[in-house]
């Protein structure tokens, strides 16, 4: 609804091809497959950080977030190798 808009509005002033924001902002849940899916319709990749946890990985993978910031490397390369996408291949 509006946040597509008000996202394509921002992305026809900005070169915005991806964003990157925390799962929570303090009382606010920033990330949920609305927020995702708005920001794909309007060609946005969302990248999301800081996330160690492995279950916190899958669960926003599940729901289609493009990219994840870590501390946690080798949680991260797990959870890939179990869904057949580490190690990456060119």
């Amino acid at each position: 609804g509006i946040f597509t808009s008000v996202v394509r509005q921002l992305r026809k002033n900005l070169p915005l091809h991806a964003i990157q924001v925390p799962i929570r902002w303090r009382p606010v849940r920033v990330v949920t497959k609305r927020f995702v899916a708005a920001c794909h319709r309007a060609g946005i990749a969302v990248h999301v950080w800081v996330v160690n946890e492995q279950d916190q990985m899958e669960w926003l993978l599940e729901m289609g977030v493009d990219g994840l910031v870590t501390d946690n490397g080798d949680g991260l390369a797990r959870v890939l190798g179990a869904r057949g996408q580490w190690p990456q291949r060119l």
